[in-house]
């Protein structure tokens, strides 16, 4: 049975740019691409310039009212709750939420593991690569949701299981294992991601999670201001 149509839902497929050589070294400690030695750079360059070739970004989206807000918990209009994350915080101004799961493909995985053996470092900056371009991908699934939305909605926080968010007091954990529910949002076989029983995804170089709906007008406040959690 298909989730509960509350709103638009969608696919989106992008195309990346090469991610900079001096970011995928920078998070290896390579501060100064010039101090590099020669056979470093070249890896990260040859890593930078196969990423955008074998990647394949694609998004299916749907998108739920917010039935509810407590401090732990966000409670959506298709009847799935979710706990943890300061939702009452980070979600605080938002009247609705686009649900969204994300991947670059199988062939970048497999291009990683392909070199794992033989040129290691090509294969460790080409991982690099490959989650700074999940980065961009999301970023740019975020453009394409203010453009569908509208002028009377626009996306505000993104946030995913798994991750860690300032709370009033403390931080809060939306737990990795709510995954189950997320997915359920879909209707079977529509995400391009299969979900394994450590509910991480295959293929690896994906991302789910959900962005928080704004009113165009509502002003953006420290919680819901576009921040994205890394």
């Amino acid at each position: 049975m298909a989730p509960p149509e509350t709103g638009p839902a969608g696919r989106w497929e992008g195309r990346l740019e090469a991610p900079p050589v001096p970011r995928i070294l920078r998070v290896h400690g390579y501060r100064d691409p010039a101090r590099v030695r020669r056979p470093i750079l070249r890896a990260a360059e040859a890593a930078a310039a196969l990423a955008p070739d074998v990647a394949a970004p694609v998004a299916v989206w749907r998108r739920f009212s917010i039935a509810a807000l407590e401090p732990e918990a966000l409670h959506l209009s298709s009847g799935v709750s979710f706990s943890g994350a300061s939702f009452a915080r980070t979600l605080r101004n938002c009247t609705e939420v686009a649900v969204f799961i994300l991947t670059l493909g199988e062939r970048l995985d497999e291009e990683i593991s392909a070199r794992m053996q033989d040129e290691p470092v090509e294969a460790l900056f080409l991982d690099t690569a490959g989650w700074l371009s999940v980065e961009r991908a999301t970023r740019d699934l975020a453009r394409h949701l203010d453009q569908v939305l509208g002028p009377e909605l626009r996306t505000g926080v993104r946030l995913g299981p798994g991750y860690d968010y300032r709370g009033e007091e403390a931080r809060r954990s939306w737990p990795l294992e709510e995954q189950h529910a997320l997915f359920s949002l879909f209707v079977p076989g529509e995400p391009p991601v299969r979900l394994l029983e450590s509910c991480a995804m295959t293929p690896k170089m994906s991302r789910s999670g959900l962005f928080g709906l704004l009113a165009a007008g509502t002003a953006a406040t420290d919680e819901n201001a576009g921040a994205f959690p890394r």
